[in-house]
């Protein structure tokens, strides 16, 4: 699954994840021709009750997994933010415990959970590389996608085009520990996409918000492109609006 899966980040043909938060979610998607599912940890956490950022039990989380992927027959690869921990040991496990659910992949991000920006290079490829180690003893690896903060960084007031070098160390340094592709959340200028695909070898993967922008990062040579919250946004908010319209009656 795991080959099935990398194959689908294809240069001039990217993956298009629109993200789901449940089993139900996961399934309508898969039925409008998806050839893989790809949850949002925001919208997982509020289609629960939870704030963003760890919030949501890890348990609850695996529980979810575990139900999405047996629902589904394509690919499945789920938000594990920072890997609920700091110690690279106990991320691997966490991990391992998602790849044990059936899915295929992960998104980790480099996040600092008290700062929101990203932690020393260092720490983080210090997770990436336990878990490669972990997961290399028995089964198929999952595809690791590391995400990285540095466009979304609150404390860096410098335009996005400063921040390309300190990204693209950042990615270099997370392929060498094991990382198979990069997302860069917050990037929205597609000729810096189109720089950072130039200097990167490993599949880029940015966040859209609409089909046009979905189109003009293809096109920059994105080779994964996903959606984050706004699918459960957009769904929230018909539901609110279709419930004012009984209501008014």
């Amino acid at each position: 699954m795991y080959a099935k899966f990398a194959k689908l980040h294809a240069p001039g043909d990217p993956l298009v994840l629109f993200n789901a938060w449940d089993a139900g979610s996961a399934l309508a998607i898969e039925r409008s021709g998806a050839k893989a599912i790809a949850t949002s940890s925001w919208a997982v956490a509020a289609a629960l009750g939870f704030e963003d950022g760890e919030s949501l039990p890890l348990e609850w989380l695996e529980r979810i997994t575990r139900r999405m992927a047996k629902t589904l027959s394509v690919p499945l690869t789920v938000d594990i933010e920072t890997g609920y921990s700091e110690d690279p040991a106990e991320v691997a496990d966490h991990a391992l415990r998602m790849r044990n659910t059936g899915a295929v992949g992960i998104n980790i991000e480099d996040r600092d959970r008290k700062t929101a920006s990203p932690v020393l290079i260092e720490k983080f490829t210090a997770k990436l590389r336990a878990i490669v180690s972990a997961q290399s003893s028995e089964g198929e690896p999952l595809f690791i996608n590391a995400r990285s903060e540095v466009f979304f960084d609150p404390e860096d007031p410098t335009h996005p085009s400063e921040r390309m070098e300190h990204a693209i160390e950042r990615a270099h340094a997370y392929v060498d520990a094991g990382a198979d592709g990069i997302f860069f959340p917050g990037l929205k200028d597609p000729d810096l996409v189109a720089k950072l695909v130039e200097r990167i070898g490993a599949p880029i993967n940015v966040m859209v918000g609409d089909v046009n922008q979905l189109r003009i990062m293809k096109q920059a040579g994105a080779r994964r492109l996903s959606f984050g919250p706004a699918p459960y946004l957009a769904a929230m908010e018909m539901l609110t609006e279709r419930s004012r319209e009984a209501l008014a009656l």
